[in-house]
């Protein structure tokens, strides 16, 4: 995703241009490009973007005259997904049969994030020495992860009835991870996925991107048709034009390996869900013999049919789009997954940590940095 950034300034006299013109102003134009995982929050509107000794407002997203806004139906139960096109027929999910599917609130105006504007005056854009505070926007952000049942081609489980454990690798999974606004109130309560979440959205022009501040003070580029509406409809024309609740989405392909978690008590459940990342990730290093920074871990849940019960997962998947072969390469024989996991439990029973009480796992062991936002249920 590409940021454009002009920083202006006013002149203190006119500049000539071409064809005997005159401007009283001068600017600069900068482009940064952000990994599209990482643009979703930082390049979302009204995000603060630091580069360069300077900071800009996100005030504009492309959206080719409307040609960039899609309609998509999300599943409030399962991870399903489908834009929609013209006639929309489907009455319950192609997934989950959930007859939710075709609630008018399960269809979303979305924009798949590639270009964003930001035009800011230079005196505004300057960080000084004593002014370099960052401003972090927080949003409720979702990852869908959709495949088709075919497209598993290993399966193992163990044989027992007292400890439910197995996985699967799947050669082809749809990953599409949503912003639905930022964090805070209680607006817009949806259900997608089997998570209820306030999913405010953006406020903008669906033609020209514009970012609406004020509800009722519509902004619009100049050449925006619905910039100069008429005197009849007056502020009605403009407000036409203006998406209330907009979400901004990212999807690639790529391959996955999910992981049967057994049911887990309420009380304990974060402590044994991200240790379990951590010891895998643990073991997976330890493994390929290096970085496997391309390789993600994250909770995944579908419904049981005819009950109110949901199968939980662990979901490793490679960010990669297509994937790179590792995922495969540990599932091409069970036997690999399982020694991943015996060789992460002789790291951490071999560990230093192990003969301090004061301790319960270290930097040696469970703790990365890559795990930093769970490491206190670590």
């Amino acid at each position: 995703t590409t940021l454009r950034s002009v920083i202006f300034r006013r002149l203190s006299k006119p500049k000539e241009l071409e064809g005997g013109k005159t401007t009283s102003y001068d600017s600069t134009v900068f482009e940064y490009s952000r990994p599209a995982h990482a643009a979703l929050s930082e390049l979302a509107p009204e995000s603060i973007f630091y580069a360069s000794n300077r900071k800009v407002k996100i005030e504009r997203i492309e959206m080719a005259r409307g040609e960039n806004l899609e309609y998509w139906r999300l599943c409030p139960s399962c991870s399903h997904s489908e834009r929609i096109q013209g006639v929309d027929k489907q009455a319950n999910c192609p997934r989950c049969a959930n007859p939710m599917w075709a609630n008018v609130s399960q269809l979303m105006p979305m924009v798949k994030l590639r270009q964003v504007y930001a035009n800011t005056k230079e005196d505004d854009a300057f960080i000084g020495d004593d002014s370099d505070t960052r401003e972090p926007a927080f949003y409720n952000k979702q990852m869908l992860i959709d495949f088709d049942r075919a497209d598993i081609i290993h399966a193992y489980a163990m044989k027992t009835d007292t400890r439910p454990f197995g996985f699967e690798f799947i050669k082809k999974a749809l990953f599409k991870e949503i912003n639905f606004g930022k964090q805070g109130g209680s607006d817009q309560m949806l259900n997608v996925a089997g998570v209820e979440l306030a999913r405010p959205g953006f406020r903008l022009c669906k033609e020209c991107g514009m970012v609406q501040h004020r509800r009722n003070q519509p902004e619009h580029m100049f050449k925006c048709s619905y910039r100069n509406a008429n005197n009849e409809s007056g502020d009605e024309q403009s407000a036409a034009g203006i998406i209330d609740c907009l979400y901004l989405y990212r999807q690639y392909e790529s391959e996955a390996v999910r992981i049967l978690m057994p049911k887990l008590s309420l009380a304990q459940s974060d402590e044994q869900i991200q240790s379990f990342v951590a010891a895998i990730q643990l073991g997976l290093k330890s493994r390929f013999g290096g970085k496997v920074d391309h390789l993600n871990i994250t909770v995944s849940d579908e419904p049981i049919p005819g009950s109110e019960e949901r199968t939980s997962y662990l979901v490793l998947y490679d960010t990669v789009p297509g994937g790179t072969g590792y995922l495969h390469t540990l599932l091409a024989d069970p036997k690999n997954l399982m020694a991943t996991l015996d060789l992460s439990r002789q790291i951490m029973a071999a560990c230093e940590c192990q003969n301090s009480p004061e301790m319960d796992g270290c930097y040696n062991c469970l703790y990365a940095y890559k795990n930093s936002y769970g490491m206190e249920n670590t």
